[in-house]
């Protein structure tokens, strides 16, 4: 006996398969980058003694990149339990963190975050639509998703 699956559940399956997956990637750029954050600063610190002073603005900077990287966690186990609308502004927010912060692997995950509140705004509205050249999205195969007015294939994050 085999299941049939809707086209827009199929839709929905594609892209909350490739936002967990986003937002894992992403999650693990920020926890890596929140270490070596941290660790830079003590490293730093202890050699240049008389030069670096970490102080307090180093420890509050320290203390908000851990706090974005757990707050990143946070959501990423949100992720893989349940999905809703709610998510979507969660993972926005994530993506303008990471952004503040400035470093390389923070924008990195930062624009990968962005893309899947983008997609998943987009599923949720209803409408998915390319962000390029507003190309209705389809799904191409089993797992991919293709812009019919281009004929590329999308990607999230």
């Amino acid at each position: 006996m085999s299941r049939t699956v809707a086209p827009e559940d199929l839709l929905g399956q594609i892209v909350r398969r490739d936002v967990v997956r986003v937002v894992r990637s992403s999650t693990i750029l920020y926890v890596v980058n929140a270490g070596i954050i941290i660790l830079a600063g003590r490293v730093l610190s202890s050699i240049f003694t008389s030069y670096y002073s970490d102080g307090f603005l180093g420890t509050l900077f320290d203390f908000y990149a851990t706090a974005i990287a757990v707050y990143a966690m946070i959501v990423y186990i949100w992720s893989r339990s349940r999905q809703s609308r709610n998510l979507a502004s969660h993972v926005y927010i994530l993506g303008v963190l990471g952004l503040t912060l400035g470093t390389l692997l923070f924008a990195w995950g930062a624009v990968q975050y962005l893309s899947a509140g983008y997609w998943l705004r987009q599923y949720f509205s209803g409408r998915c639509k390319s962000g390029v050249d507003e190309g209705e999205v389809a799904i191409y195969g089993t797992d991919k998703l293709v812009n019919t007015k281009s004929s590329r294939l999308v990607r999230i994050g």
